[in-house]
């Protein structure tokens, strides 16, 4: 008879519901397995194991297209974004072809970093720039001119005074082969990017621009306010780029 009651009462436990006492959760059994589990994403943006690509794709030695090179330049790092220079160079020399078709990609990438905080980023791009302006025709650089001087001016009046130099030799450069679009309208008061140039000049060299008494329709003037404090070195290195 007792071991005929233990049966039934392991029978019932089977399907009997355990109570809870209040503050205590349920026992997990010896034999649980635990099917909970946590997945990180990896980024690989340099791999070419992230995506497949065709065979017809010109890219650097580092198996790198265009497309890869131009994601670089936006990447967090300084070096990074010097190598993406460095490799598209060397695409566009081992395939002149893409030249031309690439243009509007690049240059809304490279505008990014014509104030990078970075020197050797921004020589990088100097040096690019000094290399791929020759080979492309004044036709083809036209539509992309009003963005270029737009934060080529734009970095004449950034805040750390070596980002304004170099800014001073992006603007000597474009003056070598574009210089129509650089100095069009700095004569007149609603002119375009010239004005720009000079008001970025006359901001370096401690000077501001007035007009006559007619208000905007009047000649332009140059006046002493100055609207940005330099350092005697950074003045003189300044006016040696400018004259030069």
């Amino acid at each position: 008879m007792p071991k005929s009651t233990k049966k039934k009462k392991d029978k019932a436990a089977d399907f009997s519901k355990a109570k809870l006492k209040l503050g205590k959760e349920k026992q997990t059994p010896n034999n649980a397995v635990d099917t909970s589990f946590k997945a990180r994403s990896i980024a690989l943006p340099s791999q070419t194991i992230t995506h497949t690509k065709n065979d017809a794709t010109p890219t650097t030695k580092r198996r790198l297209s265009f497309e890869d090179l131009v994601s670089h330049m936006k990447h967090y790092n300084s070096g990074t974004r010097k190598d993406a220079i460095l490799g598209i160079r060397e695409l566009f020399e081992n395939h002149p072809e893409i030249v031309t078709p690439s243009l509007t990609v690049l240059f809304s990438n490279c505008i990014r970093i014509i104030g990078d905080e970075d020197a050797s980023v921004r020589k990088g791009l100097l040096a690019f720039f000094g290399w791929l302006l020759p080979r492309v025709s004044i036709d083809d650089l036209a539509p992309h001119a009003p963005v270029l001087l737009l934060f080529t001016t734009s970095a004449l009046t950034h805040i750390f005074p070596e980002i304004r130099i170099d800014a001073i030799r992006f603007i000597d450069l474009f003056l070598e082969f574009i210089p129509d679009l650089v100095v069009e309208g700095w004569s007149q008061a609603s002119g375009g990017h010239g004005k720009r140039v000079l008001e970025g000049y006359l901001g370096i060299l401690s000077a501001g621009t007035a007009y006559g008494e007619d208000g905007d329709t009047g000649p332009v003037k140059a006046t002493s306010t100055a609207s940005v404090v330099l350092s005697p070195k950074v003045r003189i290195l300044m006016n040696k780029e400018i004259l030069c």
